[in-house]
């Protein structure tokens, strides 16, 4: 089992190194290396165990506390930013730590003992029911956050093609559910404890690793490419569901759809209001002198896009125009992004992808050697 545990943690981190080395990397990539340096704590942490390390480090089983503390609340954070990349973390975010945080500062770190059984004989009153609270908290809270994940992913329009993350869910699910089914039960059924049926999950996470490697180390190319794009078809399809239903009953005449398309076509021309990039639908509506849910529908209806879509489409060509531009040719990447709008790197590399299939440096190198070989010629 010592050797399973090695080849899984040979195997997470080669794609951690993979996925390290990226560049450009977004909070969904910082993400996925965070759980998969979890994934990497836990086997470690069964091959300490059958290699009888912990018998004299009796600390280290803090380990395994703090790893399935930290399990549900990262994926769950991972699949949000799956979903939309461009997203930041906010104080919200740091909800979903909340059961994590409680459990870390009420479990004491020598609690574990030498057979892995929890000593509670130290304590009583109401630190001991604290404790039994928090271990409570420890085995279910990452059912719940893998629930949500399976939730968010599986409820989605089935002609969505999200077998990666399916994948990957699921994998997880089938682990976490089955180690903490087996730690809960095993409070009523003292056999499972005795016999440490949970230390025999080993070979599954290490098959788990081994199909993320399939996935990610050998296709690493194609594959957020392929997350991504099934979710953006997914999200977009039913964004334009809700945006055609919600347009029904507007009562916008063509007159003035077309006044409200002139003076944005106006402040895009001539203004290039797409350059701040703090701009809001509102703010464009108060130039403008409408409403936003009329500007909205005058967007997606004549461009088939929303307002961020639209004005981001717009910030990649001013872009494109930079890098064109010869004067630009010695400036930096991040100022160009700047010039143009975006308000931070890792939007600018994925959205001028998005819209061009390229990265901006890619496109810069392109516009380069086209100009050698026309100079050339």
């Amino acid at each position: 089992m010592k050797q399973i545990a090695l080849i899984g943690i040979g195997q997470a981190l080669l794609i951690l190194g993979v996925l390290i080395s990226h560049k450009n990397k977004s909070t969904r990539d910082y993400l996925f290396s965070f759980f998969l340096i979890l994934v990497i704590s836990e086997l470690f942490y069964r091959y300490i165990k059958f290699a009888g390390i912990l018998s004299e480090h009796l600390y280290l089983n803090y380990i395994v506390i703090v790893t399935w503390a930290l399990f549900g609340p990262v994926y769950k954070l991972f699949i949000d930013f799956t979903f939309d990349v461009n997203k930041r973390i906010k104080i919200k975010h740091l909800l979903y730590f909340l059961p994590t945080f409680f459990i870390l500062a009420v479990i004491p770190i020598k609690i574990i003992g030498e057979t892995g059984i929890i000593r509670m004989d130290s304590y009583d009153g109401i630190q001991k029911r604290l404790i039994e609270i928090a271990f409570l908290i420890w085995d279910i809270s990452p059912i719940i956050f893998i629930a949500l994940t399976l939730k968010v992913i599986f409820l989605r329009n089935d002609s969505a093609n999200l077998s990666y993350l399916k994948f990957f869910s699921v994998g997880i699910a089938a682990i976490v559910g089955s180690v903490s089914i087996l730690r809960l039960t095993g409070k009523f059924i003292p056999i499972l404890f005795d016999f440490n049926f949970v230390d025999y999950v080993v070979p599954f996470i290490a098959l788990y690793v081994f199909g993320m490697g399939y996935l990610f180390y050998i296709n690493k190319d194609a594959f957020w490419e392929k997350v991504s794009q099934s979710v953006n078809n997914n999200i977009n399809k039913i964004r334009n569901n809700i945006e055609n239903n919600k347009y029904i009953r507007s009562g916008l005449q063509n007159s003035e759809k077309n006044l409200i398309l002139s003076k944005l076509n106006e402040l895009l021309n001539n203004d290039k209001i797409y350059v701040e990039f703090d701009l809001t639908i509102q703010d464009v509506a108060d130039k403008i002198g409408t409403k936003v849910n009329k500007l909205s529908q005058v967007i997606n209806e004549t461009y088939n896009k929303n307002f961020f879509d639209f004005i981001n489409f717009h910030r990649v060509k001013e872009a494109k125009k930079l890098i064109e531009n010869p004067d630009y040719y010695n400036t930096k990447i991040l100022a160009i992004a700047y010039d143009s709008g975006f308000g931070s790197k890792s939007t600018f590399y994925s959205t001028f992808k998005k819209h061009t299939d390229m990265t901006p440096t890619q496109y810069k190198n392109q516009i380069y050697q086209n100009s050698c070989i026309l100079a050339s010629a």
